[in-house]
């Protein structure tokens, strides 16, 4: 579950409880009432809205939810923001909640990076064509490093403009020759959203895909477009779908054989 979609703290709980339980059977509303130093019969009415958690009994919960920093202090901000009765300081803590919550929207942290090991000048010129990338994805199949030239040939690239590309990475301390071998030194890079480079990035890497989707058959590809009409909360929700989709899809990767290179993009965009 993503805590940041919550507004009241109670129902934080309630769900993490729930959805514990499912992974845990040995969880139970007793044991976390005993973490949390109450009653069970005062927490299930505090979860029923009729009460409230003190500041110690919120840490509490979260200690025993497991919840790291970032979600704990999220918790007692919005226990602030249910407790709060003064109108101007209320509304500043519904500021921070959202602020907060459009942060843990954004890719780069539901992601593990490694785009700090980069020099800005670096990260600038990977991103500023897609060869770059690509060469450096299929420098991680250790078929390609040993066999470079066929990334060449598959790139239908020169043999200079090849050449030019693996000298370049090396300068960037992306990828390193070891033993007559290509290897990647640095993965999991990641162009942040805010950074004054992404829409070129995206305009280019999309004519890219498209051009390489032409030469394409059926099996090696799969397309998906829709069209469609909601609400803001329901975007918002398909959005955060899409980052825990993210996180599954990196994990799997991660513990996957490297064989292929694949190239993903998803859009949502807005039209009305």
């Amino acid at each position: 579950m993503n805590i940041f979609e919550y507004l009241d703290y109670r129902l934080i709980i309630k769900d993490s409880l729930y959805n514990l339980k499912l992974i845990k059977p040995s969880v139970t509303l007793e044991k976390l009432a005993d973490s949390c130093r109450v009653q069970k019969t005062y927490l299930s009415k505090v979860l029923n809205h009729g009460g409230n958690l003190n500041t110690d009994q919120i840490y509490l919960a979260a200690e025993y939810f497991g919840f790291n920093q970032i979600q704990t202090d999220y918790l007692f901000l919005i226990h602030d923001y249910d407790q709060c009765v003064v109108d101007k300081r209320k509304k500043e803590l519904l500021r921070q909640i959202h602020k907060i919550q459009k942060e843990q929207l954004n890719t780069q942290s539901h992601l593990k990076v490694k785009s700090e090991e980069l020099q800005l000048e670096a990260l600038q010129e990977y991103y500023a064509d897609p060869y770059y990338q690509i060469i450096h994805i299929f420098l991680t199949i250790k078929y390609y490093q040993e066999n470079p030239n066929e990334i060449r040939e598959k790139l239908n690239l020169s043999e200079d403009k090849f050449q030019n590309y693996l000298h370049k990475l090396i300068k960037m301390n992306i990828i390193i020759l070891e033993n007559k071998s290509y290897k990647s030194h640095i993965d999991n890079i990641h162009l942040p959203s805010h950074s004054s480079m992404m829409k070129a990035y995206r305009t280019m890497t999309r004519i890219q895909a498209l051009q390489k989707l032409n030469t394409l058959d059926d099996h090696n590809s799969y397309n998906f477009s829709v069209v469609f009409s909601t609400d803001q909360k329901t975007r918002d929700k398909i959005h955060q779908n899409f980052l825990e989709f993210l996180k599954e899809t990196q994990k799997l990767v991660s513990k996957s054989k490297e064989e292929d290179v694949f190239q993903m993009n998803f859009d949502l965009l807005k039209w009305s």
